[in-house]
């Protein structure tokens, strides 16, 4: 005789309302499918609906062109080498030991000291320090046209939080969220709300376009250990000495100690700001993402009939159920615990990403028809 059995039977009344509710959000298409509203208040054809999406990575791009100084770097994400299942901390592509990227910034801080480039004064030997707070600012421009980026471009989106959480390098509180693999970027999320109900890891992969992945290539290797260095300058350290600058593992993040993402609001601004320039009018992420989500059971054919790679008895299986049959296995048992590759994790098997990345893949296609 407790408040607490009253209170869980109030969750759970909840709950079942919550499941009989009237959605939030409710889309209206035109009869070609090419012109999507929400109520009276918005409509998008699908040509402005990708314009979103070109407009962060051109953004992207200009910025990050800018920030490298008039450094040339040739980036061949094919031939970036990464390392899946290595869980050292403060390991990342950057760090693996083919790559030789650890001291690469060390070029762009050469340029920096360059007279062209506006930072470094040669007479007396030390920062401009107004130049190099617009380099700052430009440097955080960027994190949020990449923010955009990865919200937009490469599948279905995602959560605020699930994007700030996203680390480009290992911790100590875990691994990270950002690979390099076959040839492009990849974000991976661990963590997902269906964790709570069946207390099992759930693993999202995203594939990012090759242009965007060459712009996260250059700011991880180059812009992000440059503006870190800057901020250890003596010139430009706070004046307390107990207060030192860290490389936070976190991708999105501004605060000088580097350990606080950002919140939901950030990107609410940075959609706000960028939908009232493409499309007239201010789009929430809340409802940027119904609209992917609605698009994508339109526009996306492939999505009419399921794929399950582990089915071998339907008319619609796949032919290399036999493989699994000759080993004398189902094809459930044969992908969870023979012939698993050493070189992904246990739950992200190739397999598995290669459906990721058509997923992927496919949202760049939207609406061409």
């Amino acid at each position: 005789m407790t408040p607490l059995p009253e209170m869980l039977s109030l969750r759970d009344y909840g709950r079942v309302i919550a499941r009989t509710d009237t959605p939030s959000y409710f889309l209206y298409w035109s009869d070609d499918l090419q012109t999507v509203s929400y109520g009276d208040s918005f409509t998008i054809s699908m040509g402005a609906f990708r314009q979103l999406s070109a407009y962060f990575i051109k953004l992207a791009e200009e910025l990050c062109e800018e920030l490298m100084l008039g450094l040339q770097v040739d980036v061949d994400l094919a031939k970036v080498k990464d390392d899946l299942v290595n869980t050292i901390d403060g390991f990342s592509f950057v760090s693996h030991l083919y790559n030789k990227l650890t001291h690469a910034y060390v070029q762009l801080f050469k340029q920096a000291c360059v007279p062209a480039s506006g930072l470094f004064d040669e007479t007396s030997g030390i920062w401009k320090a107004s130049a190099v707070l617009r380099y700052q600012r430009k440097a955080e421009r960027l994190l949020e046209s990449l923010a955009g980026c990865i919200h937009t471009i490469g599948g279905q989106t995602g959560r605020s939080p699930e994007l700030f959480s996203l680390t480009y390098q290992n911790s100590a509180l875990g691994e990270r969220g950002l690979y390099i693999y076959n040839g492009s970027v990849m974000t991976l999320t661990r963590h997902h709300k269906a964790k709570r109900s069946t207390n099992r890891e759930f693993n999202v992969a995203r594939f990012l376009p090759l242009r965007v992945g060459r712009v996260v290539f250059r700011y991880l290797a180059y812009i992000r250990p440059f503006v870190t260095r800057l901020r250890q300058e003596p010139a430009f350290m706070q004046r307390s000495s107990a207060e030192r600058i860290v490389s936070s593992p976190l991708l999105f993040t501004s605060d000088i100690d580097g350990l606080r993402p950002w919140d939901a609001s950030k990107l609410s601004a940075i959609f706000r700001k960028a939908t009232s320039i493409c499309w007239d009018t201010c789009v929430t992420p809340q409802l940027y993402r119904q609209l992917v989500i609605g698009i994508t059971e339109k526009q996306v054919a492939e999505i009419a009939t399921p794929f399950n790679r582990y089915d071998d008895i339907s008319p619609d299986a796949s032919i290399n159920a036999v493989f699994a049959w000759q080993s004398s296995h189902r094809p459930m048992q044969r992908a969870n615990t023979y012939g698993l590759d050493g070189a992904f994790p246990t739950q992200l098997q190739p397999a598995l990403l290669r459906i990721y990345e058509w997923a992927s893949r496919a949202g760049l296609r939207v609406g061409n028809k």
